[in-house]
């Protein structure tokens, strides 16, 4: 029944250190990922393809559209794989069916670096158009916020495929709020500090060191309790009183001496098998 007991304590420590090396190594994975992607995307890291942004400023802010991004909004973008895809708003015309400038909200939300601002800007794409002289992709977006657009910012944009970062493809509130705990960035542009994902990487490491430490401290005393064991039954069998103090230090003290010099002769033997063994293959390889 021990036995069994302690192979299913044994089972158990590996699955929660397996765990925890599997999640570190996942943790790190995601910040390599991060460091190498980012300078060649424009400073926007990205991982498993996607990256993950935070809505800082209202230019994307529309009362009228429920499925706007308000400040605080986490999104998540991802690389096109065909220019052909992204969808452009549909122009707003007058009574005379011409152009008044304004779109409706139903193009795609992309995220470009905006030379302008040398930043990047998630912005609903409005026009697009392939120029030939360049033989490259032309851009054109602008953000949800009526408000925004009469302050006379930016009202629109215009840029190349090779500013494109991605194209939204989910948002929610809940991910800003995780975003401002884990990006260092994200949580700069909300006044906080990102502090779960050095945490997640942080405790596991300390959970796994201390549980190699309890191991290693539970392992030790094992062996002395069965080591004091065995010279207690040799103390018996010799004839020794274990309750004579002076007689069983003696004889404790014999036996290990007699279990070091043991060792160190069991070392100095397989150091010797090594050394032949090396010597074995030197000659062989000749």
């Amino acid at each position: 029944m021990e036995e069994k007991e302690k192979k299913s304590k044994k089972w158990i420590s590996y699955t929660i250190d397996g765990l925890l090396i599997a999640l570190i190594a996942f943790l790190v994975y995601v910040q390599i990922s991060m460091i190498v992607t980012k300078p060649r995307n424009h400073g926007v890291p990205m991982v498993f393809g996607s990256s993950f942004l935070y809505v800082s400023t209202d230019s994307m802010d529309d009362p009228d559209n429920p499925d706007c991004l308000a400040p605080g909004t986490g999104i998540i973008i991802q690389q096109v794989r065909s220019y052909d895809e992204l969808r452009c708003s549909t122009p707003i015309l007058d009574e005379q069916g011409k152009p008044t400038g304004d779109y409706q909200k139903d193009g795609d939300i992309v995220t470009f670096y905006y030379k302008d601002i040398r930043n990047v800007d998630t912005h609903r794409l409005v026009e697009k158009t392939y120029d030939e002289t360049d033989k490259k992709w032309h851009f054109v977006t602008m953000g949800d916020n009526p408000i925004a657009h009469k302050k006379g910012a930016y009202r629109t944009e215009k840029w190349t495929q090779d500013d494109l970062v991605g194209k939204e493809v989910f948002h929610s509130k809940a991910l800003g709020t995780f975003l401002t705990l884990t990006s260092p960035d994200a949580a700069a542009s909300a006044g906080k500090t990102a502090w779960l994902l050095p945490t997640a990487i942080i405790v596991p490491l300390v959970v796994l060191a201390g549980m190699s430490i309890i191991d290693v401290y539970r392992t030790a005393k094992r062996k002395e309790k069965e080591e004091e064991a065995e010279i207690l039954k040799a103390m018996v069998e010799a004839g020794v009183d274990p309750n004579d103090e002076v007689a069983a230090e003696t004889f404790r003290q014999k036996e290990e001496f007699k279990r070091e010099y043991r060792l160190k002769m069991e070392e100095e033997l397989e150091l010797a098998k090594k050394l032949a063994r090396k010597k074995q293959k030197k000659g062989s390889g000749k």
